[in-house]
C-alpha cells in the first residue's frame, strides 16, 4: 500500500471512520483552537508587536495605569526580574538600570512529543544574548549582535557600528506608570512570550510538514519563578493546524508527504512545555582562546577589525567552560580545585539503576583535567525530590532521561555559549530510555532501523554539533548482543544484561559530555591501533580500542574461536587528553599564543590522529577511507572482512539453531535485516578506497603531505573485495526453509502488506550504491588528479584500469558462456544504465569528458560481445531477452547526440 493511501486511512481513523472531512464543524471547540493558531488574537492592552512572524500591535495604546493598581492582589516573585501573577496575566517589572543591560535568554523544551526527537531529546532549542530598550512607551526585546568586533573608542569601532544590526525578537507596550520609588515600570510577559519567539514552528514543520502554528489564545503560563540569578517562565504552549494536509493526486512518490504527530488524540493539536529563562551574563567576559584547525573544538566565528595588520578580519574562538585556578599560578605541577567547577546535575528522571553509570561517565573527564593541574574540575550532583529550582534554567548543566517511540537509543549533548567569548554557559544532555531495554533485545528481539533513516535535528549554532552516537552505538550493541546470545555466551536478562546497559550508558554519557566540553567528533581515532592489538584482551584493558571517546567505535566482537575481550573501550584516549589540554590549560596571556602553538604542533603524533564530520561526508562523498563511523583498527578493508565473517556466523546460527516453541518468526527477519545493514556498512568502508585521498590537517614542519592518494595496490585490493562480495552471485544466500519463515512483525507492520524479505531488491540496492560511487564524477576527478599529487604516476590507479576492471567482472559470462543468474542480470542492467547515461549526459568538465571517451569504448566492446553471445543457439529465452535489451540500450546511447557544454 502506498504511503499516501496509508495517510488517508489514518485520517479516516482520526475522524472516527465516518467522514474524510479535514476541517471540524465551525462550532466545535477544536475549530476555535485551530483557528486561533492561524489568526491574530484579539488586541489586548500591552499587546506586543513582532518581526514578520507575529501580528502587529493595534495603534492607539490605552493610558498607563498606576503601578500599584496593576499589581494589587498579585502574586509577587522577586529576583533578577520581579514578576507579578494576576489572573491570566504575568507582569514583568523593568527597572531603569536594567534597560540596555545584557541578559542571556534560553529556551528549553521540558515537555515534547515522543514521535519527534528534536523536541523531546534536544531540550535546548535556542539562546540569545538580549537586552531591553525603551522607546517612549514601547519596550523592545533585542537579540544583540556580537559577530563584529573592534577596540572600543577607536575609529574602527565607529566603522563596525555602521555594519552591525541587532535583531528584534519582540516589541511590547509599557502598561504602567513608573513606580513611585524605584521608577520601574511594567510590561506584560504574556505579550512577549506568547509567540513563537525562538522559531519552534520551523522544527515542527521540518518534522511533520503539517503547518503547526503557535496558538496564543490557548497557551498559558504553567509556572513562573524568579531568583537573584535567574527569571524563568514556563509555557503550556499550544500548537495546532486547521487541517492535516494530504498529498495532491498524482504527486510523485519522492515528494515530501505530511507525517503528523501520532502521539496525541487529535493530530491537529498538541501542547509543548516551553521553558524560557533569563540570566545575567558574566560581568567580566572570559578571555577568548583562538581555535586551531589541527584538533577539533566547536568554535564561534567572529569578525575582528581591530588590527588591520592581520591577513583576515575573521577569527574563530573555541567554545569552552571558564575554568580558573584560585591562585596566580599558571603551572600544572600542583593539583588545585578551580574557582568554579563545571557542575552537572542528574535529573530525577534518570532511573536509579543508571545514576552511578551517568555519574561515572561525567567524571571520566577529570582524568584529562588532572593532567593540566585541575582537581575535581567536573562535579556531579543528584537532583532530589525536594530540591528547589529547575534544571531547565540556564546556567545549570544537567543530564535527563527521555522517552520516545523509536526503537533506537539516542543521546544528545548540546550546549549554549556566550557569543562574545565562546564561554560555555549551560549544557543539557538527554539520554533515551531505549538504553535500558537494549541488552534485553538479545535472543527475544532485535532493534533494527532501516538504512538511511536519521533523526530530524534542530540545527543550532553549528551543523556538525548534531550527534547520533547513541543510535550508532545502539545498532552496534544490538548486533553484538544477538550474535553473542546465539553463541550462548551472553544472557539476555539478569545482572549481566543490566551491567552491559550500564556500561553502554556510561560510555555514551562520556561521549556527550565531551561535546558539552566543546569537543567535536574524531572519526579518525579508530585508526591508531592494529586489529591484532584490538583483538588482544590485555591490550584493550590497558589502552582501550581507539584514540578518542569522541569517535563512533565499533564494538569489538571477537571472531568465533578467538578470546572475547572488552566489547568497548571505557577510558579516555590520547586525543581526548590533548584536546582538553589545548582548550583548558591555563596559560599566561603574554605567552598563550606560543603555548597553544606548541600543543597543537603535536598533531603528527600517530596516537593523536584527528578527522571530523567535515572529512567524513560534508561533501556528500567522503574521500578519506581512514575517516569512518563504526570501524575499528588501522585497516578498514581487513575490518570489513571481519564484520562479514561475523554476519555470516549470525546468519548460520539463525538458520541452524532451533527456535523455542512459540517464538515469533519476526525475530529471524530482524536478524537478517541487521546482518544486511552491517554488510552494507562494511562495503561502504571498502568502496571509499577507490579514488580515495587521505587528508591530514598538518601545518608546515611535519614532513607529511596534506593530500595523499590511496596507493594503487590498496585500490586494487578494494576492487577485488567488491568483485568477490558485492558483484558475486551468492552475496545474500539463505536456505529456502529459512527464507519462507521471515515475516515482518504482524503488529508492527500495521496496514503494510505482509511481503516476504526481498533479497533481490537488497542486493540490487547495494550494487547500485557501489556502482554510483565508482562511476561518480568526484571519484573520476580524484583519480585523474592523483598523478599530480605523487612523485611517480605509476603509483596511482588509472581511470582506464578502474573501468576495465569493473567491465571485466560484471560481464564475465560473455567470455565464459555461463548462464547469467538473476542477481548478475540485475548488476549488468545497472552497469549498462550508467554507461548509457554517461554517454548522453551533458557537461564538458575534464572528468566527465575523460570518462565519456572511455565509456564509449566500453559500449562498443560490449555491443560486439553481446552480438557474439546472441548468435549462440543454445541461449535460453530469458538470457537472450536480457542481452538483447542491453545491446539496444547501449546502441541507442551511442547513436544519441549528447548535448555538449562549450566552455
Amino acid at each position: 500500500m502506498s504511503r499516501s493511501a496509508l495517510l488517508c486511512i489514518a485520517t479516516l481513523f482520526a475522524s472516527g471512520c465516518t467522514t474524510v472531512a479535514l476541517s471540524p464543524p465551525p462550532s466545535s471547540p477544536i475549530a476555535t483552537a485551530v483557528a486561533a493558531a492561524t489568526t491574530a488574537p484579539a488586541p489586548t492592552p500591552g499587546a506586543a508587536t513582532r518581526p514578520t512572524n507575529v501580528p502587529a500591535t493595534t495603534p492607539g495604546a490605552p493610558p498607563l495605569r498606576p503601578f500599584a493598581d496593576l499589581v494589587k492582589d498579585a502574586k509577587e516573585s522577586k529576583g533578577l526580574f520581579t514578576l507579578y501573577e494576576k489572573e491570566d496575566k504575568v507582569y514583568l517589572e523593568l527597572t531603569p538600570d536594567q534597560l540596555g543591560q545584557l541578559f542571556f535568554l534560553q529556551l528549553n523544551v521540558n515537555r515534547g512529543l515522543p514521535d519527534e526527537r528534536a523536541l523531546s531529546a534536544r531540550r535546548m532549542v535556542g539562546s540569545q544574548v538580549v537586552s531591553f530598550k525603551r522607546h517612549h512607551n514601547t519596550v523592545q526585546l533585542l537579540a544583540r549582535n556580537f559577530k563584529h568586533l573592534a577596540d572600543s573608542g577607536t575609529p574602527l569601532a565607529r566603522a563596525v557600528a555602521n555594519i552591525s544590526s541587532d535583531s528584534l525578537l519582540a516589541s511590547v507596550a509599557v502598561v504602567s506608570q513608573p513606580h513611585a520609588e524605584r521608577k520601574s515600570f511594567l510590561v506584560e510577559a504574556n505579550s512577549i512570550f506568547f509567540a513563537d519567539l525562538m522559531n519552534v514552528g520551523a522544527a515542527l514543520e521540518a518534522a511533520f510538514r503539517s503547518g503547526y502554528a503557535f496558538d496564543a489564545r490557548n497557551s498559558t503560563f504553567s509556572a513562573v519563578r524568579s531568583t537573584p540569578t535567574t527569571t524563568s517562565l514556563t509555557l503550556n504552549a499550544h500548537y495546532a493546524t486547521v487541517r492535516i494536509p494530504t498529498p495532491p493526486p498524482g504527486a510523485p512518490s519522492t515528494a515530501p508527504v505530511p507525517t503528523p504527530t501520532r502521539s496525541t488524540p487529535d493530530a491537529r493539536s498538541f501542547f509543548l512545555g516551553l521553558h524560557y529563562s533569563l540570566a545575567r551574563l558574566p560581568e567580566i567576559p572570559m578571555r577568548s582562546r583562538l581555535a586551531d584547525d589541527r584538533l577539533g573544538h566547536f568554535n564561534v566565528q567572529q569578525w575582528n577589525f581591530s588590527n588591520d595588520a592581520t591577513a583576515f578580519a575573521r577569527q574563530y574562538v573555541i567554545r569552552r567552560w571558564r575554568l580558573e585556578r584560585p591562585d596566580a599560578d599558571t603551572g600544572t605541577a600542583t593539583l588545585v580545585e578551580p574557582k568554579k567547577p563545571v557542575t552537572f546535575w542528574i535529573d530525577r528522571s534518570v532511573p536509579h539503576e543508571y545514576r552511578a553509570a551517568v555519574r561515572d561517565g561525567v567524571l571520566e573527564w577529570n582524568k584529562a583535567f588532572e593532567r593540566i593541574g585541575f582537581k575535581n574540575a567536573l562535579v556531579v550532583k543528584q537532583m532530589e525530590e525536594n530540591d528547589p529550582g529547575d534544571l531547565n534554567d540556564t546556567m545549570r548543566a544537567s543530564i535527563h532521561w527521555f522517552a520516545d517511540y523509536l526503537d533506537g537509543a539516542l543521546a544528545v549533548g548540546p550546549s549554549t555559549f556566550d557569543p562574545r567569548t565562546g564561554e560555555i554557559l549551560d549544557a543539557d544532555i538527554s539520554i533515551g530510555a531505549g538504553w535500558a531495554r537494549l541488552p534485553r533485545r538479545g535472543a527475544r528481539d532485535l532493534y533494527y532501523r532501516p538504512p538511511g533513516t536519521r533523526i530530524a535535528a534542530l540545527a543550532q549554532h553549528q551543523h556538525s554539533e548534531f550527534c547520533d552516537h547513541g543510535d550508532a552505538l545502539a545498532e552496534e550493541a544490538s548486533f553484538a548482543t544477538e550474535l553473542l546470545t546465539l553463541r550462548g555466551t551472553l544472557p539476555s536478562d539478569g545482572p549481566e544484561a543490566l551491567a552491559i546497559a550500564q556500561s553502554v550508558v556510561r560510555t555514551t554519557v562520556t561521549h556527550e559530555v565531551g561535546h558539552t566540553l566543546g569537543l567535536r567528533h574524531n572519526f579518525r581515532s579508530s585508526q591508531i591501533y592494529t586489529l591484532a592489538q584490538t583483538s588482544d584482551p590485555a591490550f584493550v584493558e590497558k589502552n582501550g580500542l581507539a584514540g578518542s571517546v569522541m569517535d563512533y567505535v565499533a564494538l569489538n566482537v571477537a571472531l568465533k574461536g578467538e578470546p572475547q575481550g572488552p566489547l568497548k573501550g571505557e577510558s579516555l584516549g590520547p586525543y581526548d587528553y590533548w584536546a582538553i589540554e589545548y582548550a583548558y590549560k591555563v596559560l599566561p596571556a603574554q605567552t598563550e599564543a606560543a603555548g597553544l602553538a606548541a600543543i597543537a604542533g603535536r598533531s603528527a603524533e600517530p596516537l593523536l590522529a584527528y578527522g571530523t564530520d567535515d572529512e567524513l561526508s560534508s561533501d556528500g562523498d567522503g574521500m578519506d577511507p581512514d575517516v569512518n563511523q563504526r570501524d575499528l583498527g588501522h585497516d578498514p578493508i581487513a575490518f570489513a572482512k571481519r564484520r562479514l565473517a561475523l554476519t555470516q556466523e549470525l546468519w548460520t546460527n539463525a538458520q541452524t539453531l532451533p527456535m523455542e516453541p512459540g517464538e515469533n518468526y519476526a525475530i529471524q527477519r530482524r536478524r537478517v535485516d541487521s546482518g544486511m545493514s552491517l554488510m552494507e556498512q562494511s562495503v561502504g568502508f571498502v568502496t571509499k578506497f577507490v579514488g580515495g585521498v587521505t587528508y591530514l590537517r598538518d601545518h608546515a614542519g611535519t614532513g607529511r603531505a596534506t593530500y595523499t592518494p590511496v596507493p594503487a595496490e590498496r585500490q586494487r585490493e578494494a576492487l577485488r573485495f567488491l568483485s568477490d562480495i558485492v558483484f558475486s552471485d551468492g552475496i545474500f544466500d539463505f536456505k529456502p526453509e529459512f527464507m519462507n519463515r521471515l515475516p515482518a512483525d504482524n503488529l508492527d507492520r500495521q496496514f503494510e502488506s505482509p511481503q516476504s524479505v526481498n533479497v533481490s531488491e537488497r542486493v540490487t540496492r547495494l550494487q547500485r550504491t557501489v556502482l554510483d560511487r565508482l562511476y561518480s564524477e568526484k571519484v573520476a576527478q580524484r583519480i585523474l588528479d592523483a598523478p599530480k599529487l605523487v612523485a611517480s604516476a605509476s603509483a596511482t590507479l588509472g581511470l582506464d584500469e578502474l573501468y576495465a576492471g569493473i567491465e571485466s567482472n560484471v560481464w564475465s559470462e560473455l567470455s565464459n558462456s555461463r548462464d547469467i543468474s538473476m542477481a548478475r542480470r540485475s548488476l549488468q542492467r545497472e552497469h549498462a544504465k550508467r554507461i548509457a547515461a554517461a554517454l548522453t549526459r551533458a557537461g564538458a568538465a575534464p572528468a566527465t569528458a575523460e570518462a565519456r571517451s572511455l565509456h564509449r569504448q566500453t559500449a562498443k566492446r560490449l555491443i560486439a560481445q553481446l552480438d557474439s553471445a546472441l548468435r549462440r543457439t543454445s541461449l535460453a529465452a530469458t538470457q537472450r531477452a536480457h542481452l538483447d535489451d542491453i545491446r539496444d540500450t547501449l546502441t541507442a546511447a551511442l547513436q544519441a547526440v549528447a548535448p555538449r557544454t562549450v566552455s
